[in-house]
């Protein structure tokens, strides 16, 4: 990926996918959904695309954009439903894979993350990992 919005997928022999985003913009994560033909890139403009790589040309499927929070990590299960997309202010949301619809369900720091004994509690950044067990 580039700074141009543009994409290079290279597969087995003879594989290669290239694609360009509709709004020329920096792309930040890209992360295949796996056994579904599906690539989900979080770009510098606070959305997500869904892309559909199915077709001899890629295209997107469905955007969602962020208004609130800018998103800094996605993370998708395999063979789930649903992902999730870390928040720049500490919280988690959770997403359809094939609508990129909100689920609703939101993480909040506030409510996972435990106060100290007399300190403040104060927003813990961009969240950096997320696991599920």
């Amino acid at each position: 990926s580039s700074h141009q919005g543009n994409v290079v997928i290279l597969g087995k022999s003879g594989l290669e996918r290239h694609f360009v985003h509709p709004k020329k913009t920096s792309i930040f994560q890209l992360v295949i959904v796996q056994n579904k033909g599906l690539l989900i890139s979080r770009c510098d403009d606070n959305s997500l695309y869904l892309w559909d790589l199915k077709e001899k040309e890629p295209f997107v499927k469905h955007k969602l954009e962020f208004q609130k929070e800018a998103p800094c990590l996605v993370s998708c299960p395999y063979e789930s439903e649903w992902f999730y997309v870390g928040m720049e202010g500490g919280s988690v949301s959770v997403v359809h894979t094939n609508t990129l619809e909100l689920s609703g369900c939101t993480i909040h720091w506030n409510k996972v993350v435990l106060p100290s004994s007399g300190s403040r509690r104060n927003r813990p950044g961009d969240v950096i990992a997320i696991e599920e067990n």
